[in-house]
């Protein structure tokens, strides 16, 4: 039985682009055991709220992976000087190398997620020859080529070439949490709505932020093929919401009301963001353009 960790700690839309080929790992080897190495506000992509994180046997409230490891790499950079910071990092370590990984796969290409995978104890640890930040690839064992354009291209062909076997990218498996179910359909009949797209004006900072004003022009257009636009507006977005809703001149409905969990996907039957250098439309979770 083999045993795999993925390190991919962040952002959202970076383990929505991991996802496809740790899917195809666990179509492909139905009896690995698959852990993930994430970061505490992620972690409801892969296991919904409340969830045990941890398990021998996956589940529709935790489909891919057997066993999450969770950390708080910015929290303990600014409390490191504090006394129980380095027995947390402790702890969380002790229990990914009490896993006896086989292989640790680092899809983000950091400094931070390549010590992570050395950290693991893992007996191979698999990167891009060419990872994002360059002393990254110091960690690794195992360096590979970037096979594909897309990053989910890419993160298959490393899957592939490190396991020996072929993983082509499937369609995501996230979480299916019943109450966060039953809010999205609340949620949908509450605004009497049917075909939409969601947006979402917020990015983690502002180089990746695309203007508000766009948004509304993008809702503008789908408005004309009978989307409405649904805006989606984390705590302190307000003003970002306001400003796309009043560039879409009345195309977009109001921002949503807190989901009880990020895995209420059934709201996303599109969704919009602004990446880094380019947009990326992604149909109904499962198409990047």
């Amino acid at each position: 039985m083999r045993k795999i960790l993925i390190v991919r700690l962040g952002a959202m839309g970076d383990i929505l682009h991991a996802l496809p080929a740790v899917t195809a790992i666990r179509a492909t080897l139905p009896d690995a055991i698959i852990g993930w190495v994430v970061e505490n506000k992620w972690s409801e992509l892969l296991a919904a709220s409340g969830n045990e994180l941890n398990g021998d046997t996956v589940n529709s409230l935790r489909p891919v992976v057997n066993h999450l490891h969770c950390v708080d790499t910015q929290g303990w950079r600014k409390n490191l000087h504090r006394s129980g910071t380095a027995g947390t990092i402790k702890d969380v370590v002790k229990a990914i190398r009490s896993m006896h990984y086989d292989l640790a796969l680092d899809f983000q290409g950091a400094i931070k997620s390549a010590v992570m995978a050395r950290l693991s104890g893992a007996q191979a640890r698999a990167g891009f020859t060419d990872p994002r930040e360059s002393a990254a690839r110091f960690f690794y064992s195992r360096r590979y080529r970037r096979i594909g354009e897309h990053v989910i291209e890419q993160n298959a062909g490393l899957a592939s070439q490190a396991l020996n076997c072929r993983i082509e990218p499937l369609r995501p498996l996230l979480p299916a949490d019943p109450a966060a179910e039953r809010w999205a359909d609340a949620e949908i009949a509450r605004l009497g709505i049917a075909s939409f797209v969601m947006m979402n004006p917020g990015a983690g900072w502002g180089a990746k932020q695309w203007p508000s004003q766009r948004y509304g022009e993008v809702a503008k257009a789908l408005a004309v093929h009978g989307l409405k636009t649904l805006v989606n507006a984390a705590p302190g977005e307000e003003a970002l919401a306001k400003e796309l809703m009043d560039a879409a001149g009345g195309c977009s409905a109001p921002p949503t009301r807190r989901a009880p969990a990020r895995s209420a996907k059934n709201v996303l039957r599109y969704g919009i963001r602004k990446a880094r250098r380019r947009s990326h439309i992604t149909g109904r979770l499962n198409r990047v353009c």
